[in-house]
């Protein structure tokens, strides 16, 4: 299959899957949760961290990480509220992450016409499709899972990153995927470890302290928007104590 059949044949696959439900309403009830939570929140963004469906329903919400409700609640912003606005950033979400996707494919072949096999298989997974339509947190989680496992990609098999680079964007993906989704989101954290085992041929002082490097920055990352902003830090502890 050509490269430009191979890319016809994916917008048709997409199109078929993804654009009807696009502009239909009603989702999953988790979905419809985490849109009301943030077209709340993009109406009012002074009550930062006050996260609520209604008033009278998960009215103090701490259930999950933050990151996803602002990003959201930022493209409401900016589209107005439109009715399909919530499946719009999910269909984001998506084109993100089979960008991405196809990038990380491209480092195993050569051959751009080879890179969709890995993009198709993806998208025929159920749950992914599923979770896509339904507006899930795990969306968001994708995109920051899939850049840090291509930024490592660059880093150990193909040194195209430097090692300062490397180890403030990894530890940002990896805090956002985190921030998603909760501890789900850092299952990258072995990345490194496996890549290095596997591809690299550096000594273990090297390797020891690249991986002390990387669990500074991401400890400065984390810590950093507590010290800013005391009512995330507030908000992050009781995410911690209610859930975790």
């Amino acid at each position: 299959m050509s490269f430009k059949t191979s890319h016809i044949f994916l917008i048709a696959l997409i199109s078929i899957i993804y654009l009807p439900v696009l502009f239909k309403q009603g989702m999953f009830m988790d979905g419809l949760i985490y849109s009301a939570i943030a077209k709340n929140l993009s109406s009012n963004f002074n009550s930062s961290f006050h996260l609520f469906v209604s008033e009278t329903f998960l009215s103090d919400f701490h259930e999950q990480p933050p990151l996803v409700f602002f990003l959201q609640a930022l493209v409401i912003k900016l589209f107005n509220d439109v009715f399909f606005v919530d499946r719009f950033y999910s269909f984001l979400c998506l084109s993100f992450s089979l960008y991405l996707l196809f990038k990380i494919a491209l480092k195993f072949t050569s051959l751009k016409e080879n890179a969709w096999i890995a993009i198709m298989a993806f998208l025929c997974i159920p749950v992914v499709s599923w979770s896509f339509k339904n507006n899930m947190l795990e969306n968001t989680m994708c995109v920051f899972t899939l850049w840090s496992v291509y930024i490592a990609f660059d880093f150990y098999v193909f040194k195209n990153k430097r090692l300062i680079f490397f180890v403030f964007q990894f530890s940002l993906a990896l805090w956002c995927s985190f921030m998603s989704k909760g501890f789900t989101g850092l299952f990258p954290l072995s990345i490194p470890f496996l890549f290095h085992f596997v591809y690299s041929k550096k000594t273990y002082h090297k390797w020891f302290l690249e991986t002390v490097l990387l669990l500074i920055a991401l400890s400065l990352i984390v810590v950093v928007p507590f010290l800013l902003c005391p009512a995330f830090y507030n908000y992050v502890e009781t995410y911690f104590l209610t859930q975790v």
